[in-house]
């Protein structure tokens, strides 16, 4: 945006936006700035004065923070006279024309970096709530459905091995005691996240004792089994497709999967960009005795 301002001369600056998300500004026909990542307007003001100071500031460069009808998060970055010929020498003698606004989007202060929010870094049997990754905050909500008996340990770190891996596990636990009992387990990010992967484990059957259903919430994701199964014995995997219609399950209705067997582990993948996903736990016929109980291993994204 361009607007006029007498009390000097501002230099032609350009708005960057990468497809990360981070703000660049570029003044003239100089080599563009990134910023790392400003998250509030004092933070994104104090960037872009930052920026002016790449190309020689004075005492009277200022930057104006303001937000416009559009709730745009702005900054007028104003020079002297003096002060933009310096800069115009700077970027080897490009046009300075009349006073420029710089302006960013609010909605771009919360950028992605690629991150694993890894179990391993928690303590064994702490509650997980919510967590930052690489300055991306990723939190976790349940809800109850109605009649079901959540347990104590549920939404906690769960020592390995867990789906046949020696790393800890974020494990839900509930009571078998109805047909459609159990929770619905959500992730939010405070920014778009890309190429996300986590892996349920321990999807299983016990005649007797629970059913394992999974059915994840949304669209656009992709799913996979592993390639080879142990232990040998008994046999079965995950079937279905995660859908409403067709819910993840164990295909052999009677085995209780060992935390040492990868037959009950299911990955599901979004090409996002995403900033929530989520899946329904519920328990299906075979209710009776014992505890119902999956996992999920660390959640890995990329930007």
């Amino acid at each position: 945006m361009g607007t006029a301002d007498r009390r000097g001369v501002t230099g032609t600056a350009t708005t960057l936006v990468a497809s990360d998300g981070r703000l660049g500004v570029r003044f003239g026909a100089g080599a563009p700035a990134w910023a790392d990542r400003p998250t509030t307007l004092p933070d994104a003001t104090r960037w872009l004065q930052g920026r002016v100071g790449l190309l020689g500031t004075s005492g009277d460069d200022t930057v104006e923070p303001m937000t416009d009808e559009n709730d745009e998060t702005t900054a007028r970055v104003t020079s002297s006279r003096r002060a933009a010929l310096g800069k115009m020498a700077a970027v080897g003698g490009a046009a300075w024309v009349a006073p420029q606004i710089v302006s960013m989007p609010a909605a771009a202060a919360a950028t992605c970096a690629p991150g694993t929010l890894d179990w391993d870094s928690f303590t064994t049997g702490a509650t997980f709530t919510s967590a930052t990754v690489n300055g991306v905050l990723v939190t976790l909500n349940t809800t109850t459905l109605a009649g079901t008996t959540i347990l104590a340990s549920n939404r906690t770190i769960r020592a390995s091995p867990n789906g046949s891996f020696a790393q800890k596990a974020l494990q839900f636990q509930q009571l078998p005691n109805a047909v459609g009992v159990g929770q619905v387990i959500t992730f939010t990010f405070d920014a778009p996240v890309s190429n996300l992967s986590f892996t349920i484990y321990d999807i299983d059957n016990l005649f007797g004792g629970w059913g394992d259903r999974i059915e994840i919430i949304g669209a656009g994701y992709t799913s996979s089994i592993p390639g080879s199964f142990t232990p040998a014995t008994p046999t079965g995997n995950v079937i279905g497709t995660g859908t409403a219609a067709n819910l993840f399950r164990g295909s052999n209705t009677n085995a209780n999967w060992d935390d040492n067997s990868n037959r009950g582990n299911v990955t599901i993948s979004y090409a996002g960009p995403i900033t929530l996903f989520g899946f329904r736990y519920t328990n299906a016929a075979n209710t009776g005795g014992g505890n119902m109980r999956i996992g999920i291993s660390d959640i890995s994204w990329s930007c």
